[in-house]
């Protein structure tokens, strides 16, 4: 890599899908730019711009050659494109520190005003969602900075780069020419369930605590009370109604109500998740 100033993730990327192509480049030892060109076919811009997605992920140590990738989280039942999301979130999560933010926050900040807000559908150009994200940001202190001491300037075409990039992870979901939701894709949802359950030692567990799990190490949850947040109660309902899970009374944790989805399609007081074993 020829540039020394590592600028924020969401300001010179286009081609995120590119991303997960590198990584198994480098995982089956392509290390280097001449390598990886020849491996992937990708251009050389193409390649830059997958390393600086993968380093700020930290998918990949740093970006000098020979590149060397970090593992993916171990999950169980869980394939390797799905690992390697989630590998990638909990790597920005690490940016996503209130008072103290990483260079990359603002791909999960975006993401956090859109669920805050309860943003449900948006356009890839809509200037003013984003000039209000950006104030939002901006009053929470997210004002990442030149060499030079000079803010960074993020413009409306950012706001179509970050839709890349999102949509690439799994927080949003195209669904019509410029337009998107704020839909949290099942499958990542569903590592992030076996993910938990590997950690915690039960197929059973009460939503609140998931939730707060989600927050600290996969994505900004922010809920109200014991509301799930619609991003994620759309998803959860969606493993329900295909058999994958259960919603359950279990303990004395305090009930749950999933945003967005009639009180008539789960049960009263449910409080926990149950996973049916397969």
């Amino acid at each position: 890599m020829t540039d020394t100033e590592f600028v924020p993730l969401i300001l010179n990327n286009e081609s995120a899908a590119q991303w997960e192509v590198v990584y198994s480049s480098i995982q089956d030892g392509q290390v280097t730019d001449d390598a990886l060109k020849d491996g992937t076919g990708l251009s050389g811009i193409h390649i830059e711009e997958a390393l600086k997605g993968l380093a700020a992920m930290r998918l990949i140590n740093d970006r000098n050659e020979p590149y060397e990738e970090n593992p993916l989280i171990e999950i169980d039942d869980v394939s390797d494109s799905i690992r390697y999301r989630l590998t990638g979130l909990q790597g920005l999560m690490d940016e996503h520190v209130p008072d103290n933010w990483g260079r990359h926050a603002g791909v999960l900040l975006h993401y956090e005003y859109l669920v805050e807000e309860r943003e449900q559908y948006f356009r890839d150009d809509d200037e003013g969602l984003w000039k209000k994200i950006r104030n939002w940001e901006e009053d929470r202190g997210y004002e990442p900075k030149k060499k030079n001491g000079d803010n960074y300037q993020f413009n409306t075409k950012k706001w179509t780069h970050w839709t890349v990039i999102a949509d690439h992870l799994g927080l949003i979901r195209k669904t019509k020419g410029s337009f998107y939701t704020t839909y949290f894709d099942p499958e990542i949802l569903r590592g992030t369930l076996l993910w938990y359950s590997d950690k915690t030692g039960t197929y059973s567990f009460p939503i609140s605590k998931y939730i707060n799990w989600l927050d600290e190490n996969v994505v900004p949850c922010p809920t109200q009370g014991n509301t799930v947040p619609v991003s994620i109660s759309h998803t959860l309902h969606l493993l329900s109604r295909t058999g994958w899970l259960n919603f359950v009374e279990e303990g004395d944790s305090a009930t749950a109500s999933l945003a967005g989805i009639e009180p008539s399609q789960y049960p009263d007081s449910v409080n926990s998740i149950s996973i049916i074993k397969s």
